[in-house]
């Protein structure tokens, strides 16, 4: 029986205080215009707001993102492909966004999204068997971020599944 595609999410925990500012500023503001709903229902007000906002943000912003991830966990590959690169260039020509992923799309990751899919090509191309693509991508992603613990040890096996035997 085939195993899913693993999903790797690295919480990068400062990226969360944007987000934290910005639920106990929509709070506050929900306060202001609704001080006799009490604060309760303020920040649960503030935190939904925040919520639909980010959702609809990654919605039209970070479509091709979203549509490679659901290519990717079905397995296929050639189109996750297709839509991380779309993500890339997005995000390549968009670096502000991609900065400011954590307030703008609720997304607390050190990686940005450029990076990710970089990352996610290369996964699928390794799993349509072009181990050559695949390894330039993640040097690619070793390149930009060195501490990628992800794609160094892909890289790694990737370089010893190509490795003559008794070769160290």
């Amino acid at each position: 029986m085939p195993q899913p595609p693993p999903v790797i999410r690295q919480l990068y925990w400062p990226g969360l205080i944007p987000q934290v500012i910005a639920i106990a500023t929509l709070s506050a503001v929900a306060w202001l215009v609704l001080p006799a709903s009490g604060l309760d229902w303020a920040i649960a007000i503030g935190a939904v707001v925040y919520l639909v906002a980010c959702r609809f943000m990654r919605l039209v912003l970070a479509r091709d993102h979203a549509r490679g991830m659901q290519a990717y966990r079905a397995g296929r590959f050639r189109d996750a492909i297709a839509h991380f690169e779309g993500s890339c260039r997005f995000f390549s020509a968009h670096p502000r966004l991609d900065g400011w992923r954590s307030l703008l799309f609720g997304v607390a990751s050190h990686n940005p999204y450029r990076i990710i899919a970089i990352a996610n090509m290369a996964y699928c191309y390794g799993q349509l068997g072009e181990g050559p693509k695949a390894a330039e991508l993640y040097e690619r992603v070793l390149q930009e971020v060195p501490d990628h613990a992800v794609a160094r040890a892909s890289l790694n096996l990737l370089r010893a599944s190509v490795s003559p035997p008794g070769a160290a």
